[in-house]
């Protein structure tokens, strides 16, 4: 789905919602290497359940895409912040 490079700037990481952990999935350009920061081009909360529904999943990727898509025209053009 991602080339390793992609994959490296796609996430997984669990948030606490309401006392409960709730996963989220986070594409980040990667700036240059003196910069803390990098621009967070997508970041969305999932739970399993919402996968089971192949409208949502279809729907996700795509979302998905754009996001790695407009993550990576961010780093080739330098416009990180």
């Amino acid at each position: 789905m991602f080339t390793p490079a992609e994959a490296a700037r796609v996430t997984l990481l669990g948030n606490k919602i309401g006392g409960r952990e709730m996963p989220h999935i986070i594409v980040v350009a990667d700036g240059e290497q003196d910069r803390p920061q990098n621009a967070v081009m997508f970041r969305e909360r999932i739970s399993a359940t919402d996968l089971e529904s192949q409208h949502f999943a279809v729907q996700l990727l795509e979302r998905l895409e754009w996001a790695v898509g407009d993550a990576q025209e961010a780093e080739l053009a330098g416009n990180i912040t």
